[in-house]
């Protein structure tokens, strides 16, 4: 089995497209842990901070065909576990919105 600890982001991600699984599990390995430790800082959750990643992951895999990097490969997953991020306390405003409405209509009877 090649090594591909030692390929650049560009190599791996070509790799990746063309169907390597082994060029994916590389990837996974090298930035699994710096993207949770990221997304654990900005959230302070273990679980939501875990989900974000395998979501990323999750969606790679899915859409490797359409993967049209237009920045790093790094630079790339740090700006998809953000966007979630974005969308996680997008979402939460939402439901305190609707909490807090509900909340006044309790408070009125």
């Amino acid at each position: 089995m090649p090594d591909y600890s030692k390929h650049t982001e560009t190599e791996l991600i070509r790799l990746f497209v063309a169907g390597n699984d082994a060029a994916f599990k590389e990837i996974y390995l090298r930035y699994d842990k710096p993207l949770y430790l990221y997304a654990y800082h900005k959230l302070g959750s273990k679980e939501e901070s875990r989900d974000m990643v395998q979501d990323v992951f999750a969606w790679l895999l899915s859409n490797r065909l359409e993967l049209d990097l237009k920045t790093t490969l790094s630079g790339y997953l740090y700006r998809a576990v953000l966007n979630k991020i974005y969308n996680l306390y997008k979402h939460n405003q939402v439901l305190r919105k609707y909490a807090d409405e509900g909340n006044q209509y309790l408070d009125i009877e």
